[in-house]
């Protein structure tokens, strides 16, 4: 599914380019085309230059570093 249908069904907001997701990675294991919850503040660097399609944050975390972001006021309900 693509990003933009994951931010138009879930009411979140996509900012980068439009990405196929192909299923849900832990920043521990992060595969292609994984879109990967980031919970936590103090995320490694590496998770940001991996194969990750995308990352789900809370609305106003996303860094501007050029990846693709779907942001909610509440991930972890979004996640679910």
């Amino acid at each position: 599914m693509k990003t933009s249908e994951l931010a138009s069904k879930l009411g979140l907001k996509l900012s980068g380019d439009d990405a196929e997701i192909l299923k849900v990675c832990s920043y521990e294991d992060i595969q292609k085309g994984g879109l990967v919850p980031l919970f936590d503040k103090d995320i490694p660097e590496e998770v940001f230059s991996s194969e990750a399609s995308a990352f789900l944050v809370k609305t106003g975390s996303a860094p501007e570093n050029g990846r693709t972001y779907l942001s909610a006021d509440d991930p972890e309900m979004a996640l679910v």
